[in-house]
């Protein structure tokens, strides 16, 4: 990519961590937020933005781990970066920013990078594989008409996800006020250990040779907090205990400390991958929808045991098995659950219109990089 004035990665070796001073950035810090939980000293990081300075205006490209991510620099304080990380400085005479930044986080993107690679299983991508992209570049001001289209309609899903969270934080209140905090146990409700109450049914870890073009759909982690990521597919028989359908209750147990959440399937059948847990209840236990509004709340404390770190985190079965479930008398339940099914009906609605949203954006993204949005601006613009 000449149209930058330079591309470079963080430092390749783990600095010292201070309590306290300049923020060092990781993958997950743009991943997940831009708020790092890790600090260095000043004089540390002034000798590292020799080599590598990140200002407002410059974009990271997430290169180790989760791949292909990207992040305009739109925060002012110092800040310093790891090798996971990528440091874009576009030219701004040629490039702007953000249509450079929609750009990199595309499959076109990813895939020239993965076709450059010449690593068979991609966790990491290489300077070299990053410069090698090729940037479909149209005149600037077309490039600006087509970042303001794709922020119009970034900003339409943005705010359907923002209702969509308002219903869940509306249904986590709800819980919070019948049934009190499920970690301390607030109300003194009976209690029961999740393993009780579920049968745990934990995912494959499958082998490159196992894989195909077509056939059942492999649930991995990222297909499930992940729209668009790609599955993995199984061309053989259905293995019904790796079984996952509609509805299910599925419980992800490793990687990033975000990664560590649990879910409602609502995709296509198809068959787990390794780190997750299917979880089954028994006869005459609390049905799936009480077990997943309660187990939500007890993320935050279960993230938190894992600490911190760069690497990957797992929990261990016990930690699952062991997590306290509040048995609340029936008709408290069933108060519960009518009230849930009025919200749930509500939310069903904004995720309707996050798809639609979605679908919208990706196929604006999708246009803008196969040039169909070009020829149509690019002659409004010649006009003018």
């Amino acid at each position: 990519m000449d149209i930058c004035t330079k591309i470079t990665d963080g430092t390749h070796h783990t600095p010292k961590y201070t309590e306290s001073g300049v923020p060092f950035f990781r993958v997950t810090d743009i991943t997940a937020s831009n708020n790092s939980k890790k600090y260095i000293s000043n004089e540390e990081h002034l000798e590292l933005i020799k080599r590598c300075h990140p200002e407002k205006g410059d974009i990271l490209y997430s290169k180790n781990g989760t791949i292909g991510v990207g992040k305009i620099v739109d925060w002012d304080f110092e800040f310093s970066i790891f090798v996971s990380l990528c440091l874009i400085k576009p030219n701004h005479k040629i490039v702007n920013t953000k249509y450079l930044n929609y750009f990199l986080n595309t499959s076109f993107a990813l895939r020239q990078a993965l076709k450059y690679s010449k690593v068979a299983t991609i966790k990491n991508l290489h300077l070299v594989e990053i410069k090698k992209l090729k940037v479909p570049l149209p005149p600037l001001a077309v490039q600006e008409r087509i970042a303001a289209i794709l922020d119009a309609a970034d900003e339409l899903r943005q705010k359907d996800q923002a209702l969509l969270k308002k219903y869940d934080d509306l249904i986590q209140s709800l819980f919070l006020d019948m049934f009190g905090d499920p970690v301390s146990n607030s109300k003194n409700l009976k209690v029961k250990p999740l393993g009780e109450l579920c049968d745990f049914y934990s995912g494959k870890a499958w082998k490159k040779a196992e894989l195909g073009s077509y056939g059942y759909k492999l649930v991995r982690i990222s297909n499930l907090h992940k729209p668009n990521f790609p599955y993995w597919l199984y061309e053989g028989e259905m293995i019904e205990k790796l079984k996952v359908e509609a509805g299910d209750l599925l419980f992800s147990w490793a990687g990033v400390q975000a990664s560590i959440d649990v879910y409602l399937y609502d995709g296509e059948t198809g068959m787990l991958n390794q780190h997750i847990y299917n979880l089954k209840p028994k006869k005459n236990s609390p049905n799936k929808e009480y077990l997943f509004n309660l187990l939500k709340l007890h993320l935050r404390n279960l993230r938190s045991s894992l600490g911190g770190g760069v690497g990957q985190f797992h929990l261990k079965k016990s930690d699952i098995t062991s997590i306290k479930v509040l048995i609340p008398d029936e008709a408290t339940m069933q108060v519960f659950l009518d009230s849930l099914s009025i919200l749930n009906d509500q939310k069903q609605q904004a995720q309707a219109n996050i798809k639609k949203s979605e679908e919208l954006f990706q196929s604006l993204l999708q246009k803008a990089f196969k040039g169909e949005l070009v020829s149509e601006l690019e002659s409004k613009v010649s006009n003018k």
